[in-house]
């Protein structure tokens, strides 16, 4: 009695070590990913002069807002409509994605599927050995998209890590939920429908977050596929890539005014600010359905 009473002991202090370790390591953590983030916001709301005159600090420097206002007045066109497009093109790439990812899982875990064996290793392949940008560049100017808004979506759509998942999600769904609407005199969509949907819920609204995170915050889709002539259709973070790259230039073209009193710096640091807003709004409202989907969809299958 006396030897197990000992190793509950010792067991208990194991585990009180490893959750003070633990938490140490997720707040030095947390702080590792949060100081350059406010090291942002201190820059966008500091005056523009203290900036160049000391550098970014964590500390504001000449409390203001001129660079939002900036942003908001002398950049609005440029900058409003790309926050459009990046909005619109997200939404509809990250809800294709969902759409054609959860067909496709579905028809993957049907035994009748002829040729089943070989799709599931045909949507395998490119998970490992890519075509890379030049094949897909080309494709997208043969079919006529280069320079319109679905290039920016239509390469995106086809996502074979989601179709995976998704497929494991769903074969570890038991059958006798399906065959249960089957003696009810349900068909393969009203199958689909009322009982595999419902259940692959959580999944399907994870990989509607992670597409739309990944097109949020992908620039390199508008420098491939739209002529650099065509700002209208730049999205958000192509956009902030210019900004950051040569601020004076896309300042220049998009309205009129001394670039040299423009607050160049802080505008920077304000669209950064104000392209994070929509991911701060979307995740927490998803966040749950993520975590227990990726959960399950990786140990599942």
């Amino acid at each position: 009695m006396k030897t197990a009473a000992k190793k509950m002991k010792m067991n208990r202090k194991k585990v009180r070590v490893f959750d003070v370790v633990n938490g140490f390591l997720m707040v030095l953590l947390s702080l590792v990913f949060l100081v350059p983030f406010l090291m942002v916001i201190s820059a966008s709301l500091s005056d523009n002069t203290a900036l160049q005159r000391d550098g970014i600090s964590l500390i504001v420097k000449g409390f203001t807002f001129e660079g939002y206002a900036f942003l908001f007045n002398a950049m609005k066109d440029t900058f409003i409509r790309s926050m459009l497009v990046s909005l619109f093109v997200s939404v509809t790439t990250a809800t294709l994605a969902m759409i054609v990812a959860t067909f496709a899982a579905f028809a993957l875990t049907r035994k009748v599927l002829p040729g089943r064996k070989f799709f599931n290793i045909y949507y395998l392949i490119p998970m490992f050995f890519s075509g890379g940008m030049i094949p897909v560049y080309l494709i997208v100017r043969g079919i006529g998209l280069y320079n319109t808004l679905w290039a920016l979506i239509v390469p995106s759509i086809g996502g074979m890590y989601f179709i995976l998942l998704l497929r494991n999600y769903m074969s570890a769904i038991p059958r006798t939920l399906e065959e249960a609407a089957e003696l009810d005199g349900a068909n393969d969509l009203q199958v689909f429908v009322h009982v595999i949907m419902p259940v692959t819920l959580p999944m399907m609204v994870s990989i509607w977050l992670m597409s739309f995170t990944s097109k949020w915050n992908d620039w390199a889709s508008s420098l491939l596929y739209l002529g650099a002539n065509n700002q209208k259709l730049w999205t958000l973070q192509y956009v902030l890539k210019q900004m950051i790259a040569d601020m004076q230039a896309l300042f220049g073209s998009s309205s009129s005014g001394s670039v040299s009193d423009a607050p160049l710096i802080s505008a920077k640091n304000a669209g950064i600010v104000v392209s994070v807003i929509p991911l701060i709004v979307v995740c927490p409202l998803v966040q749950r359905f993520y975590i227990s989907g990726v959960m399950a969809g990786s140990i599942k299958g």
